[in-house]
Order: C-alpha cells, then structure tokens, then sequence
C-alpha cells in the first residue's frame, strides 16, 4: 500500500502497489535515508497555484539546489521520465520512441486493478475520481489503444 498525500484534490489516497514498485521506492527511501543520516529530509515544495513554499514534507523526490533542498517540480520528474525513455530507445509498433505521461500510468493501474478484480468503484476512490463512468473509461481506452499496437497518449 502506498499513501498519496496531498493529491490534487486535498484528499488522502492509499493505492495498492506491486511488489516490484514497493521494493525500488524502498530503494529509493534507502538510499535518500543514506544521503541523509538515516532520515529523509523535510523539504519545501513550491505550490504553482498558491505561489507559495507549501509546508515541510518528506517528498520523495528532491534535489538540492546550493546549500537548500526542495522538492521537485511535475515538470522536472517529467524531463527526467522522458529522458529515462529516450535513453532506453523503446519504440512502439510503429518505430516512435514511446512517451507515457502520468496520465498513462494512472490508466495503467485502473486497468490493472480492474482486471485483477478490484470493484470499479473501490479504483474510483483510489484515483479519486468521483464519477465511476470516468474510471470505466480508463481500462476501456487503454485496451483499444493497445489492440490497436500503439501506447496511449492523453493528448488526443
């Protein structure tokens, strides 16, 4: 189990991981713990809309920037995502470089735990979503695209 705090609607979430996603955010947690004599540093992460320093949290992912530590942005992880992929070279049926945004994985997982038997209504709560035709949609539009041979993009 993961726990989501904030989500972009205010809202704690707990989401059902994979023993593979548990053990590399173990890593991760291990390693910034190391970096940091056994704690993970509480750090400022800058909030857009409010455009203001929102409170000291223990975010996973931060970098240091001169003498202070922050949380990285949506957009850094993002560069960082997409240069991971451009790196690896993966390609789809039809020889692009793949991109996958947030958005995908979300996707991903209500895919995943709607086939594995997860109640569509109980993946709602987990996304957030507070319509169920919303999270019915997801597992709908990821299979057509993959029948289809392509990855899904949220930008159609």
């Amino acid at each position: 189990m993961l726990q989501v705090v904030p989500s972009k609607t205010d809202e704690e979430r707990v989401l059902l991981i994979s023993p593979e996603l548990a053990s590399v955010l173990a890593s991760m947690i291990t390693r910034l713990g190391a970096q940091n004599g056994g704690t993970i540093p509480l750090v400022a992460r800058y909030g857009a809309h409010e455009r203001v320093d929102c409170p000291l949290l223990p975010h996973l992912f931060q970098r240091k920037a001169g003498w202070r530590a922050y949380a990285m942005g949506a957009g850094a992880v993002q560069r960082l995502r997409s240069n991971t992929l451009q790196r690896a070279g993966l390609r789809d049926n039809a020889g692009e470089l793949l991109r996958f945004t947030p958005q995908d994985l979300r996707r991903r997982f209500a895919t995943d735990a709607v086939a594995g038997g997860l109640p569509v209504h109980s993946a709602a709560k987990r996304l957030g979503h507070r319509s169920l035709a919303t999270t019915q949609a997801y597992p709908a539009i990821f299979d057509a695209e993959l029948i289809r041979g392509r990855v899904p993009r949220t930008n159609r």
